[in-house]
């Protein structure tokens, strides 16, 4: 109904809306009125001074909003006040005093396009401003619709919790991204590293221990020994990388009880690798190797034993020491698949890897005085 007030009134050039109780001017209130050169609002309600609320009045020269309860005006509809400036035209004038003005960085536009106005050398605008009512900070201080100031954090605010959030989130996705590939290629990375440790041969010499000639001692059933044999001493021992040293029963020199021999190349082993099978867990002489096997382990104090599992074995079937040292010990499946067989060769050479190696000592000048 207010939009029809003023309709088909093109020539129309004075309005007076003052003391009308107005909260809200719909956005047609002014549509088509291009003569219009004074408005008066004031003594309202209003509030607001929403965008393009003025685009139509092109002749705009006097507005009157003071008295109302407004905290926000649009840039957009004072840039028409005065926009047809010319000599012939009287002074433009803005009036906005007792109003209810948040001082911020939207009002900005607003008081940049006054402070412009107020600065021409033929100064055309007259102004009555009003004091800011918030933030607390600016009515404290009594600043002014046209002369606030504010901060380049203030008005970049969002701007900068955007770039913040999208920074700390593309920090977060790159960092779970690493753990992730860190958590995928751990062991491969480790792997390469002892190999490339193991390949600078001549700066880096085997470990040996006290009493230590084998990497590893092999437990085995007699069904297992071509395995052991083409598969794990070829891997092992004639692999392209790092060469290890085993000793299972075939290699070892006969002298003394079988028992003896078996409890000196157990001894004398860094490593314990048990090669699991059903018929392994059934075989009375590898319940010997097992409790010599436990027998190292608490001496040595260290993680010794690899399990080798050859194949699926309830565990109703397997004795409760064989368990024990399934549950507390390095435990690796064997495949029949090609990649997981690959990961089983480079996870086994990573145990066995362990403390295999050590940067050699600098000759001291000293030991060579010595020897001499």
């Amino acid at each position: 109904q207010l939009c029809s007030l003023f309709q088909n009134r093109m020539n129309l050039t004075y309005i007076a809306l003052n003391s009308n109780y107005f909260s809200h001017l719909p956005q047609c209130m002014f549509e088509g009125l291009y003569s219009l050169m004074v408005l008066h609002a004031h003594s309202n309600l209003l509030r607001v001074i929403q965008k393009d609320l003025f685009k139509d009045l092109h002749n705009l020269q006097s507005v009157d909003l003071s008295n109302n309860a407004i905290v926000f005006i649009h840039p957009s509809n004072i840039e028409m006040i005065g926009k047809l400036d010319s000599q012939y035209k009287p002074n433009t004038q803005l009036t906005i005093k007792h109003n209810s003005f948040e001082c911020n960085c939207e009002m900005k536009g607003v008081r940049d396009w006054i402070t412009s106005m107020l600065n021409k050398k033929r100064r055309r605008l007259k102004f009555t401003s009003d004091k800011c009512t918030s933030p607390a900070i600016r009515a404290w201080r009594n600043d002014y619709v046209h002369n606030f100031t504010t901060t380049w954090l203030e008005c970049n605010a969002m701007i900068v919790i955007k770039v913040s959030t999208i920074s700390g989130g593309s920090i977060l996705f790159v960092t779970l991204l690493t753990l992730l590939l860190l958590k995928t290629f751990w062991r491969d990375i480790k792997y390469k590293r002892m190999v490339h440790k193991a390949r600078k041969h001549e700066d880096y010499a085997l470990v040996h221990a006290n009493n230590i000639e084998h990497d590893a001692f092999v437990s085995y059933h007699v069904e297992k020994l071509l395995w052991v044999e083409q598969d794990l001493c070829n891997q092992l021992e004639n692999g392209p990388d790092i060469k290890f040293k085993l000793i299972y029963d075939d290699r070892i020199i006969p002298g003394g009880s079988l028992f003896t021999s078996l409890g000196i190349a157990i001894h004398n082993s860094r490593k314990i690798i048990f090669v699991v099978s059903r018929a392994w867990v059934k075989d009375a002489m590898n319940q010997f190797e097992v409790d010599m096997a436990l027998a190292k382990l608490l001496d040595d104090y260290r993680d010794m034993i690899i399990v080798l599992l050859m194949e699926h074995i309830p565990k109703d079937e397997m004795p409760d020491k064989v368990k024990m040292i399934i549950k507390h010990n390095n435990c690796l499946r064997w495949s029949n698949n090609e990649k997981k067989q690959a990961k089983f060769w480079r996870d086994l050479k990573l145990e066995l890897g362990k403390h295999h190696l050590e940067l050699k000592e600098p000759v001291q000048e000293d030991d060579i005085n010595e020897e001499a």
